[in-house]
């Protein structure tokens, strides 16, 4: 571990939102970054990008803007680390791992950020030295305020670069570091776009702001579900949901299903905040007032947010501090919204608890699970839940009341527990 040592990242594919914004952290610690893109142009704007992360010009000193014309070959000659970010397509991270391969130093760290795409398969064709020296590194969006880090491996893998690569994003980049098996979305997105995808079926039986008020920041995550979709990108949700449906075989995979309304959206062009004149979910009219969108016809129109008196009173009492009560209330409430939304968190958590040691170390238990949910999307980790909303008795009770799957893991009393302690930040009263 002593021999690495880190101090210049080239960033394939800087001129996308997350190639940018990690470059950006490097720099913002003190690195040397090689912005490289198709075009120039496109790395310049990935520069403004990450310069608005910062909120400082000063990050640029540590910068350098080129295309791969010009300048893949110097810039791989002197790098470190290789973060490749380009597009979410096999074919054309394999082409360009050939490139780099005749390239890197022997000890140069090469990291793919797909979570999406089997990092044995991407590295199949490579020298046994690219091999050993390539691994998962997947950050969170936006990197300046999500700080876990997935670290995955593959069995060719040097052993001594993962203990070198946790030392150093944790104590460099100030990163949470949660090792995951090489399995399709890691742990983060496995776990979270069941839910989500869960969620927009559940659209086409209600509305868009009903949805994301029945499942607000007092559920237990900083932005509503939807409104979520749309910071990711609706393309980006299809493709992880695409690529779960080929993979997963236990009872989440009725949830991973592209609404037929959804893919409408995206075939439209209509991908979120990318897209901010076509939309997402919501869109901004030219006054720069917010639609949500009218699933029957694909239309927007002016936000009617509904309001219950139950989550109105599960709030108030999130307001001053009375978590506990405040989910013993939402439990007891005989109201069909009530049923959506404690099925709905049932699922979360049963699902989570189900993935344990099929997607992190058995050993572990809930504890991976639990970190990447709080600091990689800022939503209560399941364990949270389980404890604010009276222990696995009676979460057990939801679950067989709802007919979703009880895992063992959960009333396992052996299972290791978290050491994410209960915060009421993960609770937000609006």
């Amino acid at each position: 571990m002593a021999s690495r040592s880190i101090e210049t990242v080239t960033i394939l594919g800087a001129g996308g939102r997350m190639g940018s914004l990690t470059g950006g952290l490097a720099a913002q610690n003190g690195l040397k970054v090689f912005f490289l893109s198709r075009t120039v142009e496109n790395a310049k704007r990935g520069l403004k990008r990450a310069i608005n992360q910062a909120r400082s010009e000063y990050i640029s000193k540590n910068i350098f803007c080129a295309s791969y014309d010009d300048y893949l070959d110097n810039a791989i000659h002197q790098t470190d680390w290789i973060i490749e970010c380009v597009s979410e397509d096999i074919e054309v991270k394999k082409e360009m791992y050939k490139k780099i391969d005749v390239l890197r130093q022997p000890d140069t760290v090469i990291s793919t950020m797909s979570s999406s795409l089997p990092l044995r398969e991407l590295c199949k064709e490579c020298s046994e030295g690219f091999k050993r020296n390539f691994l998962g590194v997947h950050f969170y969006n936006p990197p300046s305020k999500l700080l876990a880090c997935e670290l995955a491996s593959t069995p060719q893998t040097d052993p001594t670069l993962i203990p070198f690569m946790e030392y150093f994003l944790s104590k460099k980049l100030n990163r949470e570091i949660i090792k995951t098996f090489d399995v399709p979305a890691y742990i983060g997105n496995r776990v979270a776009f069941v839910f989500l995808a869960a969620l927009t079926k559940l659209a086409e039986e209600s509305n868009v702001e009903t949805i994301d008020y029945l499942f607000g920041p007092f559920t237990g995550r900083a932005m509503p579900p939807l409104a979520t979709l749309d910071l990711v990108g609706l393309d980006i949700h299809q493709a992880i949901i695409m690529t779960l449906k080929n993979v997963v075989k236990d009872f989440a995979g009725e949830f991973l299903t592209i609404p037929a309304y959804l893919q409408n959206l995206i075939t439209k062009g209509c991908l979120g905040n990318k897209t901010p004149d076509k939309g997402g979910f919501y869109r901004k009219d030219a006054l720069g007032n917010r639609l949500s969108l009218q699933i029957k016809d694909l239309s927007y129109r002016s936000i009617k947010m509904p309001r219950f008196p139950f989550i109105e009173a599960v709030i108030a009492k999130i307001r001053i501090g009375k978590y506990r009560e405040a989910f013993d209330y939402l439990l007891s409430v005989e109201q069909p919204e009530a049923d959506i939304i404690r099925k709905m968190l049932a699922l979360y958590i049963s699902y989570s608890y189900s993935c344990i040691g099929k997607i992190s170390d058995l050993k572990e238990g809930i504890k991976p699970i639990d970190r990447v949910m709080g600091f990689g999307f800022n939503w209560a980790p399941p364990s949270v839940l389980v404890n604010i909303m009276g222990g696995p008795n009676t979460i057990k009770d939801v679950m067989t009341r709802y007919s979703i799957p009880v895992p063992s893991t959960l009333i396992n009393d052996n299972m290791p527990v978290s050491d994410i302690a209960h915060r009421g930040r993960f609770f937000i009263a609006k």
